[in-house]
């Protein structure tokens, strides 16, 4: 059976029974496979996003004394290679970079972590992602 919500997101509630009692849910068509593709897509660019913020974004917010040192290491290399004035605190103080690093360590940061959670090709990865 095929399912249509808001007029928007088509999807199948065929089953194909295994060799056990439980019941897998399979992609019916080349629509419902390529969504799976994408899901996969979408948490792979989650996960290298997770470690960026972690890594590069979250150093930058917090206080010196609060961070560990190993995410130190990857802000000290990344400023010994390319010498970035935003990161490396030489433009001005605060500022636009400073809200922005502020937002993704504490409002996109959680949103990935909660993100990463859903389950590949449920209905709530293809809304949520999409906006």
């Amino acid at each position: 059976m095929v399912r249509t919500i808001g007029g928007f997101f088509r999807f199948s509630t065929a089953k194909i029974q295994s060799s056990s009692a439980a019941a897998i849910q399979a992609p019916t068509s080349l629509s419902e496979m390529s969504r799976s593709a994408r899901d996969i897509v979408y948490r792979v660019y989650i996960t290298i996003h997770i470690f960026a913020t972690v890594f590069l974004t979250v150093p930058a917010v917090l206080p010196s004394s609060l961070v560990p040192e190993v995410c130190l290491k990857p802000v000290q290399w990344y400023l010994a290679n390319y010498n970035d004035p935003l990161v490396g605190k030489k433009g001005s103080p605060g500022g636009w970079f400073g809200g922005f690093s502020a937002c993704e360590a504490w409002l996109q940061l959680p949103y990935f972590l909660w993100a990463i959670t859903l389950p590949i090709g449920s209905i709530e990865v293809r809304i949520l992602l999409i906006s």
